[in-house]
């Protein structure tokens, strides 16, 4: 049987980060403004988490949990259309 092709969607999410200094003033205690392109893993109503990379069983890493307060906006950059033999799409670890 052959494999069905996988696309997988590709995000933009525009967030406030939060930030630290060791020594603050008023130019170092701003929150920055992020942009993280990724993978969707995992969403739900308080936060996103996005992947960099995955293999062709699914498994990922490099991955960032943005909390839904803190974003500004969510863009579609694409699909990725992926190689026969990716048989899943990126998803969570079990943690062990």
């Amino acid at each position: 049987m052959k494999n069905k092709i996988l696309s997988i969607p590709i995000l933009a999410v525009i967030w406030r980060d939060a930030c630290h200094a060791q020594n603050p003033d008023k130019d170092n205690t701003k929150p920055p403004w992020v942009v993280d392109c990724g993978f969707v893993v995992e969403e739900n109503k308080h936060h996103i988490i996005l992947v960099r990379q995955f293999f062709d069983d699914g498994q990922c890493r490099h991955a960032m949990t943005i909390l839904k307060d803190n974003i500004e906006k969510i863009q579609s950059v694409g699909m990725a259309r992926l190689p026969a033999h990716f048989i899943s799409a990126p998803f969570l670890g079990s943690g062990e």
